[in-house]
C-alpha cells in the first residue's frame, strides 16, 4: 500500500511540475523553482559538522581530522546547514515532494562553496575530470528507487557534474540489499544499518567523490569509502548539499 502511495504522489508531483513549473517554492515570485532571494547561501564552518569541536579547519573542510579517519575519508564538505535559511525545505521538497528541479539549486550552492568560494579549493586539480577522478552518487536499492522514482542523489551528482565538469560513474557502486531509513536511528545503529550494503562493482579511479544530499553521522559514506578503498581507490572525498549537526539530530 505504501509504495502504491509513494507512486502515486510521485506522478501527482510530475504532473503538478508540469502545470506550474516557474514559481519559487518559498515566496511563490514567477521565474524559478527557488528565486535568486530564496536560494541558501552557503557557509563555512569553524567546527567540525560531525562532532561539533575543533577549530577553522580549512577552506571546504567541513570535517575535523579525527573524524576523517574514523570515517576513512579525506574530506568532508558541505554547503549548508540544517537551521539555515530554506535548507530543510529544499531537502525535504526533493526527497519527499519529488520537486526534482530542487537538485540543480542544490547543485548551485554546493559548486559555489566548494569551487568558487574556495577559490584554489582542495579539488580544484580534479576540475575538468581524467580517467583518474570520478564524482559517484550514493547508491539507492532498486526498491526504493521504485517507491520514490528517482535517486535524488544521482540528480544532484548529475547536475554538479554539469557544473564541474567531472564526470559521473553511475555503475561504480551498487546497494546489495535493501536497508532502513537512516533517519531515526543513532550513531550505531546508522553504522550497523549500512554494514556490507554497497558492492564497488569495477576497479575505482585513484580519486572518487561521493555525492550526497545531506551528510549526518557519516556512516553512509564511511561504509561506501571502505568498499572503494579495498578496490585501491586512494582519496575519498565527501561533497553534501547539507549536513544535519549534532544539534539537530
Amino acid at each position: 500500500m505504501q509504495k502504491s502511495c509513494d507512486i502515486f504522489a510521485f506522478l501527482f508531483c510530475q504532473f503538478r511540475d508540469y502545470l506550474f513549473p516557474n514559481e519559487c517554492l518559498f515566496c511563490s515570485k514567477e521565474g524559478a523553482v527557488v528565486c535568486a532571494s530564496c536560494v541558501p547561501k552557503p557557509s563555512f564552518h569553524v567546527r567540525c559538522v560531525r562532532c561539533g569541536f575543533g577549530s577553522f579547519l580549512g577552506v571546504g573542510r567541513d570535517v575535523c581530522e579525527n573524524c576523517l579517519h574514523e570515517l576513512g575519508l579525506t574530506s568532508v564538505s558541505v554547503a549548508c546547514v540544517f537551521g539555515e535559511k530554506h535548507v530543510s525545505e529544499l531537502v525535504h521538497a526533493l526527497k519527499y515532494e519529488y520537486i526534482e528541479a530542487v537538485a540543480q539549486v542544490m547543485a548551485r550552492v554546493a559548486h559555489e562553496k566548494v569551487f568558487r568560494m574556495s577559490g584554489l579549493s582542495f579539488l580544484q586539480p580534479y576540475s575538468g575530470g581524467g580517467e583518474g577522478t570520478a564524482l559517484v552518487s550514493i547508491p539507492l536499492h532498486r526498491r526504493r528507487l521504485c517507491e520514490r522514482g528517482f535517486n535524488q542523489s544521482e540528480l544532484f551528482a548529475r547536475h554538479f557534474s554539469d557544473l564541474c565538469g567531472i564526470a559521473v560513474s553511475p555503475d561504480l557502486l551498487k546497494r546489495r540489499y535493501f536497508t532502513s531509513t537512516q533517519t531515526e536511528l543513532k550513531k550505531q545503529q546508522r553504522l550497523q544499518n549500512v554494514h556490507d550494503a554497497f558492492l564497488c562493482m569495477k576497479t575505482p579511479p585513484s580519486t572518487v567523490i561521493l555525492i550526497d544530499d545531506v551528510f549526518t553521522t557519516g556512516a553512509t559514506v564511511a561504509e561506501c569509502a571502505r568498499v572503494l578503498r579495498a578496490r585501491g581507490a586512494k582519496q575519498v572525498h565527501v561533497i553534501a548539499f547539507a549536513a544535519q549537526t549534532i544539534e539537530h539530530l
